[in-house]
């Protein structure tokens, strides 16, 4: 490691920009991923700092002032994609004072020898970082060796690369709840409707073993839940010191254990809070009862999304969905038309070996998803990107897809356009024009944006927008290209 640690019981945490275009949004997520792995090194009498790039003006005053004191290490974390960009520039700057840089986040974890190969960084963090961050700390503060942390990869004196061993899962009931005296919790409130959300967590991981999910990697398809006593407990600590009125839980998949989730809906109703999740899978849906259909009524739901993915059943076999189109239809008609709370339904396109009729597939079953269900919206379709480790990862790179070599190479890497060589051009053409149309096919712009220019322009363009879909016309683009260069 090119940085020699010192005696400083000091943390530096920093979260990047996300690169996403903030008008589409209505705040700023909460930095879960910081504040989790503060929590045990906050516990145990670190000083531990966090800086966050996407709300902090003058971020970079503030690091370099905290790394004036020489921290035991400075942590980073990041995803795929452009938010390594100003990651790396916040690596540079911490490398320019001499500090120990670690990075931590899925991208890391995924592909944390490559990511090590950077000089910027010395040590990464792989998978849940709390104990390990923990561990990691107190070896550095009494100058003890690495090898002895689990959960860690980091380069030696000889600038080798050095693994140690995996670490367990954390049982998540033993954690304690985050640090929120080391944010401004404010900052973080989402608006929706009127009232003000904050980011939660129940569980981690998801069961299912969908070949496109970083999930089956990353948490191996273990799902691991916190009781619905303690998930309480701790919101109506939020509601009674910062003033929150909804839960916006985070979870990769909330519903797995239907009864945990029943409990955690009715001790949300007897608090007054409005709640939704972004962790919710369409299948599981068709295991409610009447009881759970009228508990998520009786309680103040605002909304649910879900994975739908596609509406080709070539599709839905080749990604591992274990869904029909036919079952989709039948319990978005027969369940979710029935919940009160807006169910945004998300896509995937541009998958390896996806032709033009599976495109009209998905097109058609996202129109028969808004008649049947009044409450349903469509998500931007997202076109896919290749994940490393996942199933569809190997299959992507036999249909030509070039994975990127360095990390660098990866900051690069583009959502918003195929990734997959062998997809002809103008289908790629195509499948950028759905990702841009989609936005606005329905009214997700007008519930969303907080911004009234774009709601006004949103409204004017959804004619344009709905006739692009309905016939796949991608022909003179001057409106996705005046959208790219405002930043879409």
């Amino acid at each position: 490691m090119s940085a020699v640690p010192n005696t400083s019981n000091k943390i530096v945490l920093v979260m990047p920009n996300d690169g996403f275009w903030t008008d589409l949004s209505n705040g700023v997520h909460l930095p879960g991923a910081l504040l989790a792995i503060a929590t045990l090194p906050d516990k145990d009498g670190f000083d531990v700092k966090i800086i966050d790039q996407r709300i902090d003006p003058q971020w970079k005053e503030n690091l370099v002032k905290e790394l004036q004191d020489k921290p035991l290490f400075v942590g980073i974390t990041s995803m795929t994609g452009s938010q390594i960009t100003p990651a790396l520039k916040i690596s540079a700057i911490v490398k320019e004072n001499n500090c120990l840089c670690v990075w931590g986040g899925v991208h890391a974890s995924l592909l944390p020898e490559q990511t090590l190969k950077n000089p910027l960084i010395d040590i990464i963090v792989k998978g849940e970082g709390e104990i390990t961050t923990l561990e990691l700390a107190k070896a550095l503060r009494d100058k003890k060796s690495l090898l002895s942390v689990n959960g860690l990869y980091y380069k030696n004196k000889f600038n080798d690369v050095v693994k140690t061993d995996d670490r367990d899962f954390v049982d998540l009931n033993e954690l304690p709840d985050y640090p929120y005296h080391l944010i401004n919790v404010k900052d973080y409130l989402y608006t929706f409707e009127g009232k003000k959300f904050l980011n939660v967590f129940s569980s981690r991981g998801c069961p299912f073993q969908c070949r496109f999910c970083y999930n089956t990697v990353f948490n191996k398809r273990l799902w691991r839940s916190i009781k619905a006593e303690t998930v309480i407990k701790r919101i109506a600590r939020l509601k009674k010191e910062f003033g929150i009125e909804g839960a916006w839980f985070r979870d990769d998949n909330f519903f797995v254990d239907i009864k945990n989730a029943e409990k955690i809906i009715k001790g949300l109703t007897e608090l007054g809070l409005c709640w939704g999740t972004s962790g919710a899978r369409l299948d599981l849906f068709a295991r409610f009862d009447e009881d759970m259909i009228k508990t998520i009524n009786k309680s103040n739901c605002k909304f649910l999304f879900m994975g739908i993915e596609s509406g080709s059943n070539k599709i839905l076999d080749l990604i591992g969905k274990q869904i029909t189109r036919e079952k989709i239809i039948d319990v978005n008609k027969k369940i979710l038309s029935r919940i009160n709370a807006v169910q945004r339904m998300n896509f995937m396109i541009g998958l390896p070996k996806e032709t033009i009729q599976d495109l009209k597939d998905t097109i058609s079953l996202s129109y028969q998803i808004l008649k049947d269900n009044k409450n349903a919206i469509i998500s931007q379709y997202q076109i896919y990107t290749p994940y490393p480790g996942t199933m569809l990862y190997t299959y992507s790179l036999e249909n030509g897809f070039v994975e990127p070599r360095t990390l660098e190479e990866w900051s690069n890497y583009r959502f918003e356009v195929s990734n997959i060589p062998s997809i002809k051009q103008d289908h790629k053409n195509i499948l950028r024009m759905l990702a841009f149309t989609t936005w606005f096919m329905d009214d997700k712009i007008q519930i969303y944006s907080k911004s009234k220019m774009i709601k006004v322009l949103a409204k004017f363009y959804k004619p344009i927008a709905r006739y692009r879909i309905k016939k796949l016309n991608a022909s003179f683009p001057i409106d996705i290209k005046v959208a790219e260069r405002i930043g879409f």
